[in-house]
Order: structure tokens, then C-alpha cells, then sequence
């Protein structure tokens, strides 16, 4: 059911959750709305797979609310980032969605290893998790290296799916 819910897949150069493309390259400029949309998910999708296994971050708090999905340290609740951009705010704001990107891959990372705990090395995972870049690809959004942020994203969206098919299979 969650796998339904959830569906992660690709398109071209993009990876996608329920049908909605992430990333944004100079030859298909994807529009904001669907990229907030499929952070969006990301984050319920996360939250949900650590309240199916009872994990808590000691790191971060994530806010599921669709296209605004936000983030926050544990240290500095009172401060969430955005998970979200626009072109109209894009000066202001990528500094803060850059830093929302980053905890979320914290995030990402730390129920990761708590999983791989839990399914006693029987969890493979497809791409290494390393500060803020997966595969060496940072998840960072640099106007001039969005081919490598797409692919990070996409790279990460592969992380997911791996632990949602295994959580789902061993719960």
C-alpha cells in the first residue's frame, strides 16, 4: 500500500515520487510548484517510515505539509526551513532551502543507519550518504550545477524507495 501511496520512479533524468519530477536541469526547466510537490512527499514519506519503525532523530523534526513542507535542527525547533523555493523568491530563500536540503539528508542518513541496524545487514543500500552528497553529487541547488543537483536528488529518491520497499516488506 505504502509502495502505491509513494510510487518513486524516473522520467528522462529526473527521479520522481508519485509522478512528480525532482530537480531541474537547463534544457527542462520544471516548474517550482511540482518540485515543492515532491518535497513534499519526500518529507511525508520519510516521517512516515520512522514512525513505522518507531525512530525519532536526534537530529532533526520534519513538518510534512505538502507543497510547504518544512524542516527544523531538534537543537533550534523554533527555526524551520522551507522545503520549498519559488522563482519569485529564489535570491531569498535558496540559502535556507539549500540548508532544509542538507538536514533532510541528515535525516535521511541517521534513519538509514538506524534501519540498517534494525534488518541486521540483510539492507543494501544503492548510494553512500556523505554530509551533503550522495555519490559525491551535493544536494545542494547551485544555479550552475543543476544537472548535479538533479542527480543527487534522484540518487536520493533511490534511497527511499530502497528502505520503503524494505520496511514494508519486514513490517
Amino acid at each position: 500500500m505504502l509502495n502505491d501511496l509513494f510510487y518513486i520512479g524516473s522520467c528522462d533524468q529526473f527521479g520522481t515520487i508519485s509522478g512528480l519530477r525532482l530537480g531541474r536541469l537547463d534544457t527542462e526547466h520544471v516548474p517550482w510548484d511540482e518540485i515543492n510537490a515532491a518535497w513534499g512527499q519526500c518529507t511525508l514519506l520519510l516521517a512516515t517510515l520512522m514512525k513505522l519503525l518507531e525512530f525519532r532523530s536526534a537530529k532533526c523534526n520534519l513538518y510534512p505539509m505538502g507543497s510547504y513542507s518544512r524542516i527544523s535542527a531538534v537543537h533550534d525547533d523554533s527555526n524551520k526551513f522551507e522545503l520549498f523555493c519559488s522563482d519569485a523568491a529564489f535570491t531569498r530563500m535558496i540559502s535556507r532551502f539549500n540548508n532544509a536540503q542538507k538536514l533532510f539528508l541528515e535525516c535521511l542518513e541517521e534513519y538509514q543507519m538506524y534501519a540498517e541496524i534494525q534488518f541486521q545487514g540483510s539492507l543494501i543500500m544503492p548510494y553512500k550518504i556523505s554530509g551533503h552528497k550522495i555519490s559525491g553529487f551535493s544536494i545542494t541547488l547551485d544555479i550552475n550545477h543543476k544537472d548535479s543537483w538533479t542527480r543527487a536528488l534522484r540518487f536520493m529518491l533511490q534511497i527511499l524507495k530502497t528502505l520503503l520497499v524494505w520496511c514494508v516488506k519486514e513490517k
